[in-house]
């Protein structure tokens, strides 16, 4: 009905919108409803309706057939999703207008995919204190959370312009956090924590004296909020389950962290839009194929599995050097995989010798290059995809250094 009136937009009023509710009866009173006016409100009916079949459809695509008779309620995991389609609409409804885009002079909303079932991400969040957020709080914050809820074990990460400049695994999260930051120092300033536990009051004692522009957690102590909602200028997240409340952390992480492997991700280039499937391999489920005369000791196999999570969420060329389950060095962005060696090398400094490294594809040089470099630095063991013409001489010089090297088969880009 609601499109049948759209289409006849000329000669009926269509309201699906109580906000414009006011405004259609003086208009009526006054019998002031010009064609744009009516041309508008038709605009917004059939968008209503768009919506609203896209949700359908995204239900029908990814739902058990008992789940329509009401006798399930439990999503088919083998649905083929939404690559199977032709055609491919977004159902999106907006959150908040905000101030501005990633520049002043670019203007930006936020919007929630109006899907069925739980909010999830940033936009499930309460914010508990702080200024609204910001289009690049958006996505800084949502970098952080994603490669936070990546981890089962404790987990800290701090983000800087959208990729991970320290991270860290401990049992306690106040060590988890010193760890994360011992890794940079610097970068920290202004960025962005995640933790995937209950932030506690000695974590809070352990971030004294340094500058963050926004926090995200599942939980926090009573304590350690009310100190932190002292700091003016800084925004204070808490992960929960959609509904508006605060969840544990096995829900909020359940509900916010790695997707369904059939969700899509989108990004938009002029024109159009990319879409893929969530990266949802986690390291636990690699299959490690050691190519050198060394196997890695138990330790190393740890640090590597490690490294290659926190790898997931560094911008490509991406490079982590990392020890005892922290970075000491990470190289992202960079337009060859030799740079970003150096770099984390470089950052690391005496740090490298004893730890690990994790590319996030193969080494195209091995010999006098990235894989030599990483060797002369003392680093241990190195885990890459492999797949490359030179894999046999990157090995080689591994053995030469009496470094381990193993092969991931997967290739971990994050552009």
């Amino acid at each position: 009905m609601l499109r049948a009136a759209a289409k006849n937009f000329p000669s009926v009023l269509v309201l699906v919108d109580p906000a414009d509710y006011e405004e259609a009866i003086e208009r009526l009173r006054k019998e002031n409803t010009p064609l744009d006016y009516r041309c508008r409100l038709a605009e917004k009916a059939f968008q209503q309706v768009a919506s609203y079949d896209t949700a359908v459809a995204n239900y029908l695509r990814t739902a058990r057939p008992e789940a329509l008779m009401g006798r399930a309620e439990t999503r088919r995991p083998d649905s083929p999703g939404f690559l199977s389609l032709q055609q491919l609409t977004v159902g999106l409804e907006k959150a908040a207008d905000l101030r501005y885009g990633e520049n002043p002079h670019q203007k930006a909303a936020v919007y929630r995919l109006d899907t069925p079932g739980p909010l999830i991400g940033l936009l499930a969040a309460e914010q508990l204190h702080g200024a609204a957020m910001s289009y690049l709080n958006y996505l800084d914050a949502d970098a952080a959370w994603r490669a936070a809820a990546e981890f089962d074990e404790p987990a800290v990460v701090i983000v800087k312009h959208a990729t991970p400049c320290g991270v860290a695994s401990h049992e306690d999260i106040a060590v988890a956090y010193q760890r994360a930051y011992a890794g940079d120092e610097i970068s920290p300033f202004g960025g962005i924590i995640a933790a995937n536990r209950e932030v506690t009051w000695d974590m809070t004692e352990a971030m004294k004296g340094k500058r963050y522009d926004i926090i995200v957690s599942p939980g926090y102590e009573t304590s350690a909020l009310e100190r932190l909602k002292k700091r003016r200028d800084l925004r204070i997240l808490q992960i929960t389950d959609g509904a508006g409340t605060r969840t544990d952390r096995a829900s909020a992480l359940s509900a916010n962290g790695p997707q369904s492997p059939n969700a899509p991700e989108y990004r938009s280039i002029a024109g159009g839009m990319l879409a893929q499937t969530a990266d949802t391999r986690r390291a636990s489920e690699l299959e490690l194929r050691v190519m050198t005369k060394r196997a890695p000791t138990a330790g190393e196999l740890d640090d590597l599995r490690f490294a290659w999570t926190a790898l997931k969420h560094v911008k490509s060329n991406a490079i982590v050097v990392a020890k005892d389950r922290a970075t000491v060095g990470i190289g992202c962005g960079q337009p060859n995989r030799l740079w970003a060696t150096q770099h984390a090398l470089e950052h690391a400094g005496e740090r490298a010798r004893g730890a690990v490294l994790a590319s996030d594809a193969f080494f195209p040089f091995a010999r006098g290059d990235a894989v030599e470099d990483a060797c002369k630095a003392g680093v241990t063991a190195i885990v890459q995809p492999g797949g490359g013409v030179r894999d046999e001489e990157a090995a080689e010089v591994c053995n030469d250094y009496g470094v381990a090297m193993v092969f991931s088969g997967t290739r971990a880009f994050r552009h």
